[in-house]
C-alpha cells in the first residue's frame, strides 16, 4: 500500500496513518500517545514530552497572569487550585 501524497498547499507532504508513540511521564510511567500524522521532508518529527499532568503548570500559569506569589500560595492553601 502506497502512502498518499497531498497536492495544493500541502504538496510534498506525505499523509501517514496516525502512529502511536510511547511517551515517558515522570509519575505516570510509560504511556501511549498519538504521533504525528504528517511527514515533512526527511526530518522525522519527535515527541519531546507528553501532555502535562493535571495541575502540573498551575503555579507557572498563575504567575504569568500576574498573580503575586503570596496570592498563589493562598489559592493552594485554600484548595482553590492544586498541583499533582
Amino acid at each position: 500500500m502506497s502512502t498518499p501524497t497531498r497536492t495544493g498547499p500541502l504538496e510534498g507532504m506525505k499523509v501517514i496513518e496516525l502512529a502511536v508513540v510511547e511517551v515517558e511521564y515522570p509519575r505516570a510511567g510509560r504511556t501511549r500517545s498519538i504521533g504525528f500524522p504528517v511527514k515533512v521532508g526527511d526530518t522525522p518529527a519527535q515527541t519531546g514530552r507528553g501532555a502535562p499532568m493535571l495541575g502540573e503548570h498551575t503555579r507557572e500559569v498563575l504567575a504569568e497572569f500576574g498573580y503575586p506569589d503570596d496570592d498563589i500560595n493562598a489559592l493552594f492553601a485554600e484548595g482553590v487550585v492544586r498541583a499533582e
